[in-house]
């Protein structure tokens, strides 16, 4: 099969959702399948690479930073973006499209299966679906919402992460043919058997919804030695660094780290915390479990779905919950390790990228399949 894959952000550009893009290529790739990705260019990344047996094309777009992109810089991607793809349309035969996120790359696999008739499945990722993000993206989903419902409309199959997120898609578009498929996680890399240290971690972007307040008000409650490392960055580290500060809280906040630094932190970090309000399948959270920590995380929307029962869930606003429950786990080591044990277990059983690849070209084949009967 030849699948033409679209995303505006693949690493080493973007958050999550790029390394989630790049996994299921490589999966794809190693079964025998023919890959291209359309992605952006930036700075002096090659125009054309070829890695771990995909194609990767870059085209030019405007873009400020390597981990984050704004919507005008997304807005970029999609003329040069859907000039490159249908430049491989015309070179190539096609089978399928796969898409990530609705908004805005799902534009390009609209505007390609009307022109060439070539279905399209898209993955969304969470920014991309209405009620996601309220604080950020509610005026702006409201805006776009007709081309949303129509890329929804044209496609062949929208996979959700999570039923959270499938949950808000089917809000904003009842009629959406829907799968959830989670997000695979590569765990072998990861080391889960190494020696804990007493080290509470947690690794984000640091942003309101991530709930990391929420942290620092419950460790002014807790009288611990312990080490507290926050990595990462985003707008509301200040705010963080200025309530640690206030509360004479010895908290290390790193900015952000190399991957292998930050490696090192999870498979040697005894406890791990995610506190954040709204996610899909959160990669942080599974590289955490990976590594065999104890987690406490937030109950809410995908972040309980991913962890099930391998660790502890709260929620995070409630102050009394929150203490008495990190407190227990400072103070049980016999239920840190059951708990970091469950959480690797669960990421080998569950999200193990080979089985999570083959349930998506179970899709791609009934797609081409619908495709050929028309």
């Amino acid at each position: 099969m030849r699948i033409l894959m679209l995303n505006y952000e693949y690493p080493p550009l973007g958050g999550g959702a790029a390394p989630v893009t790049e996994e299921i290529a490589k999966n794809f790739a190693l079964k025998g399948h023919e890959i291209d990705v359309v992605t952006m260019g930036y700075k002096n990344l090659p125009a054309t690479e070829i890695r771990d047996g995909i194609t990767i094309h870059r085209v030019p777009c405007i873009r400020s930073q390597e981990s984050k992109c704004e919507f005008h810089e997304m807005l970029s991607f999609l003329p040069i973006g859907f000039w490159k793809s249908r430049q491989l349309v015309k070179q190539n035969t096609y089978d399928i499209v796969h898409t990530h996120f609705i908004i805005p790359t799902g534009v390009i696999s609209y505007l390609l299966n009307k022109l060439y008739k070539l279905p399209y499945i898209v993955t969304a990722h969470g920014t991309d679906v209405p009620g996601h993000n309220p604080d950020k993206f509610n005026s702006l989903h409201t805006f776009i919402l007709p081309i949303w419902k129509k890329i929804i409309v044209n496609s062949f199959k929208v996979i959700s992460p999570s039923e959270y997120l499938g949950k808000l898609i089917t809000e904003s578009y009842p009629k959406t043919s829907l799968e959830v498929i989670p997000n695979g996680f590569d765990y072998h890399r990861i080391r889960p058997d190494r020696v804990k240290d007493k080290r509470i971690l947690i690794s984000s972007r640091l942003l309101k919804m991530k709930g990391i307040q929420y942290f620092i008000e419950c460790l002014g409650c807790i009288n611990t030695d312990w080490e507290i490392v926050i990595a990462g960055d985003g707008v509301y580290r200040k705010k963080l660094e200025y309530m640690a500060e206030s509360s004479n809280l010895n908290i290390m906040f790193t900015g952000w780290i190399k991957k292998d630094v930050l490696q090192d932190l999870l498979e040697t970090s005894a406890i791990y915390v995610f506190t954040s309000s709204h996610e899909n399948c959160p990669v942080a959270l599974q590289e955490a479990m990976a590594a065999g920590c104890a987690i406490i995380a937030s109950k809410y929307n995908g972040t309980s779905e991913v962890i099930g029962d391998s660790g502890i869930t709260i929620d995070p606003k409630d102050q009394n919950e929150f203490v008495q429950k990190l407190n227990k786990l400072l103070n049980n080591k016999e239920l840190r390790d059951s708990l970091g044990t469950k959480a690797r277990e669960r990421i080998e059983t569950q999200y193990d990228w080979g089985i999570i690849s083959d349930k998506y070209i179970e899709i791609f084949n009934k797609a081409c399949i619908q495709c050929q009967k028309k």
